[in-house]
């Protein structure tokens, strides 16, 4: 009987596990995907992403996911970019004046002008 008893312990907790797995991944974090939906300069998907630090995992799958062109680069490669949008930190000092445009966390976007 004890060996009954475990059976139904296990397949309890294999019951909640997968319950708990499909209800988080059908309501993911929606920040994320807000703070994309709700800029328009970035669903834009013809302008290429070139990212100067290493962003943080979930931001950078997210812009693969999105099927757009991401390229990491330099900070001295920031003049050879004609348009684009730039990601970069925060607390990264750019030399070409850049503004910090709208932020994620601890990441911000500059959309730099077609030359």
């Amino acid at each position: 009987n004890k060996i009954s008893f475990y059976k139904y312990v296990i397949f309890g907790l294999l019951v909640f596990t997968l319950i708990r797995h499909f209800t988080y991944l059908n309501s993911p974090e929606m920040s994320m995907t807000n703070f994309f939906k709700e800029n328009e300069m970035l669903t834009k998907a013809d302008i290429p992403f070139y990212i100067v630090d290493h962003p943080t995992q979930n931001l950078y799958l997210y812009l693969l996911w999105q099927n757009r062109p991401v390229r990491k680069i330099s900070a001295e490669e920031i003049n050879n970019i004609r348009s684009g949008i730039l990601c970069f930190k925060t607390n990264t000092k750019l030399n070409r004046g850049i503004n910090k445009e709208i932020c994620y966390k601890d990441f911000c976007f500059f959309q730099i002008p077609r030359r």
